[in-house]
């Protein structure tokens, strides 16, 4: 193409050199030669116009050709698109020289789109961006786990303000499905610490199966049916928990002191001798399997011992203050006869001393 062009602009040339040749010769010529026989001014306007449009023809082209190529160095060849063009010259650089600027060519199928076809990918592109849909981030925090700690502390402290703080986690106890029962506990155990033990029992049978089967909740339904007096009802609960719940040791301990205390209230020669193997049991488990041997566990001792003085006589008396004793001297790091800083253990000997009587234990008391 290029040559074509060169050549039509040589052919211009000579168009032009032989017009100026006319023309000078022209002027020459005095109009007193002119004949009406000669056509030599006649011919000579006719090649003149002739060549004259072709000049104005050729000019014309260049011009819009030197104008196309302007264009075509910023701009993108008809056809093509900028972002198709520019990643086509990365991958084919051998498809796009050579190729005149400004010129349509059809694409070949498989190879390049059309323009029409970059614009439409171009507005699905942004359909599909617009209309993608962003997961939502919530903007609540999520609930945190109660603590238990200070509302249990108040139990004993101030039952009332537990109560209160029972209520209020009871209302949010579905966010914590897996602390419902410990919620569930500490409200039944503040009602009972209030004496409203009608309203304990209640709110633990109100609750579904799975909540009110929870050990806390059982022993807490079984202290509030021994508290009403229903013994044999309160004994069955306990004696479920000490078979099925004491897999722990602290739970063996807890379960076996309760049902142990239990049996004593409910009195009787067979049910104080179950109460007595109990808490042996469990103070030879204490003490690594040595039967009648003292274990490191105060509670045990001290259940052990009271025990012996709800059975009377003088041996189980004896017992119960060798057990007092030894709790008093390992207290006063080995002395004995000497005073320890354990308030309970203290009283505990005192009152011991009275239910034996006799001047001398008055006087130790």
């Amino acid at each position: 193409m290029n040559l074509s062009r060169h050549l039509s602009l040589s052919a211009t040339s000579d168009l032009l050199s032989r017009f100026c040749t006319l023309s000078l010769t022209a002027i020459c010529i005095h109009p007193a030669h002119l004949t009406p026989a000669s056509d030599s001014l006649t011919n000579f306007q006719t090649n003149a116009s002739g060549l004259l449009s072709v000049v104005l023809l050729h000019k014309r082209v260049a011009g819009a050709d030197q104008t196309q190529e302007s264009r075509g160095r910023t701009m993108n060849p008809a056809g093509r698109c900028g972002r198709e063009n520019r990643e086509s010259s990365r991958a084919y650089p051998s498809q796009n020289t050579g190729r005149p600027a400004g010129r349509y060519t059809v694409p070949v199928p498989g190879t390049h789109r059309s323009h029409r076809s970059c614009q439409a990918r171009t507005v699905l592109d942004s359909e599909r961006r617009q209309s993608a849909v962003r997961p939502v981030r919530s903007c609540r925090t999520p609930a945190q786990p109660p603590d238990f700690g200070q509302a249990f502390k108040h139990l004993r402290t101030n039952p009332a303000l537990a109560l209160t703080e029972a209520d209020a986690l009871w209302k949010h106890s579905n966010e914590h499905p897996h602390l419902r029962a410990r919620i569930a506990e500490l409200k039944a155990r503040a009602l009972f610490q209030l004496s409203q033990i009608d309203a304990c029992i209640s709110f633990i049978n109100s609750l579904e199966s799975a909540t009110k089967n929870d050990k806390g909740l059982l022993i807490a339904k079984g202290r509030a049916l021994q508290a009403k007096g229903q013994s044999s009802e309160a004994l069955a609960i306990f004696q479920h928990l000490y078979a099925n719940y004491r897999a722990l040791e602290k739970d063996h301990k807890t379960l076996g002191l309760a049902l142990g205390r239990h049996l004593q209230l409910m009195g009787g020669t067979a049910n104080m001798n179950k109460a007595l193997a109990i808490f042996a049991g469990l103070r030879s488990r204490m003490a690594g399997g040595l039967a009648n041997t003292a274990c490191d566990d105060k509670e045990v001792e001290l259940a052990l011992a009271r025990h012996f003085q709800l059975m009377g006589g003088p041996d189980n008396l004896n017992k119960a203050l060798a057990i007092y004793t030894g709790l008093r001297t390992r207290m006063a790091g080995g002395h004995a006869n000497r005073p320890c800083d354990d308030k309970s253990i203290e009283l505990s000997l005192g009152r011991h001393l009275q239910l034996m009587g006799g001047t001398d234990n008055m006087k130790k008391a």
